[in-house]
């Protein structure tokens, strides 16, 4: 629904019609319409591709990142190992969320830094992993005939140890792209993320919240994309 929203609708995401204000579902407007007369369909199915790139452009940077550093601490040990460990203790013993909005703050709320706030702040749990990993594979025969034959670190580890520790790294970050999509929803909440007229899940909510009481669908169907 995210890749084919221009073929799905016709219809602008963007584009206010002040004749069609709250408009309730119909079958010209399946979703209804919000304040602005924008079609709640199409600003989600628009808000779909938003939410699912920034999950995915999240879970990526965070991972080649995590894996970078926790790569760099099996192979070193010794006291870099143990830098790189506490420093990523430092940044998980930080809520997310909290982190997150200062650094968004910092950089200046956009869709962009919030999704690279939220790389930033995730990357330790794929360090301790693709580390953890790493130092499992290593003594392993498979490794040690590599290295008895003269190949090279970098060698050994894209060529043998990557590709039997890449399913657990892969799997760790389809789970966290559900995680980015929820957190880029509540900094958009909070206003740090996506800003109007963009057609984001979150910054729905929080512009439909205003008239919960007589035009519920504006604010109901996104939240619903988080449900299902």
């Amino acid at each position: 629904m995210a890749i084919f929203a221009p073929i799905m609708t016709s219809q602008n995401p963007v584009y206010m019609v002040a004749s069609e204000k709250f408009q309730p579902p119909s079958s010209k407007h399946w979703f209804g319409t919000d304040s602005n007369g924008r079609d709640v369909f199409t600003r989600l199915l628009y808000g779909a591709a938003i939410s699912m790139r920034a999950g995915i452009l999240m879970a990526t940077i965070s991972l080649a990142i995590g894996v970078f550093l926790g790569s760099i601490a099996a192979k070193a040990g010794g006291s870099l190992d143990e830098v790189i460990m506490r420093f990523a203790d430092v940044v998980q013993s930080i809520p997310q969320l909290l982190l997150g909005m200062i650094m968004v703050v910092l950089l200046g709320p956009s869709v962009n830094n919030a999704i690279l706030a939220m790389a930033l702040i995730r990357w330790p749990a794929f360090a301790r992993l693709s580390r953890a990993e790493i130092l499992t594979e290593t003594p392993k025969p498979y490794v040690e005939a590599a290295k008895s034959m003269g190949a090279s670190y970098l060698r050994i580890f894209f060529m043998h140890i990557g590709p039997n520790i890449f399913s657990p790294i892969l799997l760790k970050a389809t789970l966290d792209a559900g995680s980015g999509i929820l957190m880029m929803a509540s900094l958009s909440f909070i206003g740090l993320g996506a800003s109007p007229p963009t057609p984001e899940w979150g910054a729905m909510v929080v512009a439909g919240r205003t008239y919960i009481l007589y035009a519920p669908w504006i604010a109901l169907f996104p939240v619903l994309q988080y449900l299902f």
